[in-house]
């Protein structure tokens, strides 16, 4: 009897269940943030989803006599004790002054009323993948996460000088290189406009997008000039627990070796069982690396295996002219199985080979006119022989 009851019961339950999650996320305040380098259109961006569209949106912005609006909009405009400029519009939207520390921004910004969704536009330094999970974790544990959600990142791209500042070596007023900055501000995009469209050739632009949709495979592109599309495909964005924001370093990795075509840029997955010798490859990758890997290689990442280092597995990341080298954790075979995260048990499994377990050189190349054969022999030469890698074995 208490079977049946149970089996009756249940799908009624789950339902009111279902529906309570439901009512939940839509009292929720989604947030977007907005990313990108100085210039490239993000503060043309967000003037435009203030004055288009009927939604209500919270702004936060570094500074905001920068975003132009009409003073007969203006119904309210203060500044309070603590230096917070606010401006209240009629059509019930609000700008507010970012402080640095975005949480209490944030707080502040919900005190004056409530908004369909709020809009944090970043400088153009910011790391958006940071932001973005520091925000998602305080809302957790300050217990406010059913009222605000890190939804998603839009990242403005000025397709005018992306190739330039992708391929610089230059360094940014936050002291990082442009280039890595650029890469970081892509990657966890979820949305990226490629802006100053009407600047460029057509061929420019889909240059320009290909390249993109490589270096972020589950991005979405849209293309624009003056920062002008639908306000709806800027703010809303179907599932935000798959942002890019939120990924590990193993997820981007997996969706970065996935095989794809595009018409005019190459990718290409280097892939050894056998380890490197450090010393080799910092003469050869890190400080001699030929003329050919600077110019033709936009980008290159992925897991390293060195063999004064068994225990621990490295992140190579190379963008235009700079490249680096971090640690990135021990290797799945020197987890104990049981703390293996469970949902990515099968994933974790497939690189698993051998003696060594899941170790391995695995790195993903994105360019323009290199050849696949130059790279098997750059990085090959920074490899133990044969022989050197029985004796590790042993």
């Amino acid at each position: 009897m208490t079977g049946i009851i149970s089996l009756v019961f249940m799908p009624i339950r789950s339902a009111h269940f279902l529906k309570l999650f439901i009512i939940t996320r839509l009292m929720t305040t989604p947030i977007v943030v907005v990313s990108g380098f100085l210039g490239a259109g993000k503060t043309s961006l967000v003037q435009h989803l203030l004055n288009t569209g009927d939604r209500k949106i919270g702004l936060l912005v570094n500074d905001v006599g920068r975003i132009n609006i009409d003073a007969s909009l203006i119904k309210r405009e203060t500044v309070d004790h603590e230096g917070f400029k606010m401006v209240q519009v009629e059509n019930g939207c609000a700008c507010c002054s970012a402080s640095d520390d975005l949480y209490v921004s944030i707080r502040k910004l919900m005190t004056m009323g409530s908004f369909d969704v709020i809009v944090i536009e970043c400088s153009g330094v910011a790391e958006p993948k940071r932001l973005f999970s520091n925000l998602d974790a305080a809302f957790e544990e300050e217990g406010i996460s059913d009222k605000v959600a890190m939804s998603h990142v839009v990242t403005v791209v000025d397709c005018q000088q992306f190739m330039n500042n992708l391929t610089t070596n230059k360094e940014g007023d936050s002291q990082r290189f442009v280039s890595d900055l650029l890469a970081e501000q892509l990657e966890a995009a979820d949305l990226i406009l490629v802006n100053k469209t009407d600047r460029v050739t057509i061929d420019e632009v889909a240059r320009v997008s290909d390249v993109i949709q490589s270096m972020n495979p589950t991005s979405r592109i849209l293309q624009s000039a003056h920062s002008r599309v639908p306000v709806r495909d800027v703010l809303v964005f179907d599932d935000p627990s798959t942002s890019a924001a939120l990924l590990s370093t193993d997820e981007e990795h997996r969706i970065a070796t996935k095989k794809r075509k595009l018409s005019s840029v190459q990718t290409y997955v280097y892939q050894r069982r056998r380890p490197f010798n450090a010393v080799l490859f910092e003469k050869y990758v890190i400080k001699e690396a030929p003329l050919w890997f600077r110019s033709c290689i936009l980008r290159s990442k992925g897991f390293c295996w060195f063999a004064d280092r068994m225990d621990m597995a490295f992140y190579f990341s190379q963008t235009g002219m700079h490249t680096s080298l971090s640690h990135s954790g021990a290797w799945w075979g020197d987890v104990p199985r049981s703390c293996w995260p469970l949902d990515d048990v099968k994933e974790i499994e497939v690189d698993f080979e051998g003696f060594f377990d899941d170790r391995r050189q695995e790195l993903v190349f994105i360019g323009l006119g290199f050849v696949e054969k130059d790279v098997d022999q750059l990085f090959d030469k920074c490899l133990l022989s044969l022989e050197e890698t029985l004796v590790l074995e042993k």
